[in-house]
């Protein structure tokens, strides 16, 4: 890798946009700016916090949280701080997977109702879908 990457190439690099990093950028979440020729360079210290930033973005972490993260770095109590902000995403992130196996489960459900309905040709008489499908039904002229 050369010393120093554009702001096109350490995009390119990360799947993300020249506008997001700068976005990123303006918005104080990298170490100073290194210019050639009034270009921001990135050298391996930024690329470090831009992976460290975009993990943190991964988890689902706000970027208002994240300047919060970032702010922390020279405050004599920053570790503490760092160590509360990612406990509160650890919590989220959590919070997130309970509801993503209860939404799981119920997939799984539903599978295996119209799975016995493939087999049998029936709907099981307790399911929703049956009486769906029966409120659907053309109604008979009397």
């Amino acid at each position: 890798m050369k010393d120093y990457l554009t702001i096109g190439e350490a995009a390119s690099k990360y799947g993300i946009s020249p506008h997001t990093l700068r976005y990123y950028d303006k918005a104080g979440l990298l170490p100073p700016q290194i210019r050639s020729g009034g270009n921001r360079l990135f050298g391996t210290a930024d690329l470090e916090w831009l992976e460290l930033i975009l993990g943190l973005k991964q988890t689902g972490m706000s970027l208002k949280d994240i300047q919060a993260f970032v702010a922390t770095m020279h405050e004599s109590d920053g570790i503490a701080r760092r160590l509360a902000i990612l406990r509160q995403q650890r919590k989220k992130v959590d919070e997130q997977i309970a509801a993503l196996k209860r939404a799981d489960k119920l997939l799984e459900q539903k599978c295996a109702i119209y799975e016995t309905a493939l087999k049998t040709g029936e709907i099981p008489a307790n399911s929703v879908c049956r009486a769906f499908l029966r409120d659907k039904e053309p109604k008979q002229a009397t």
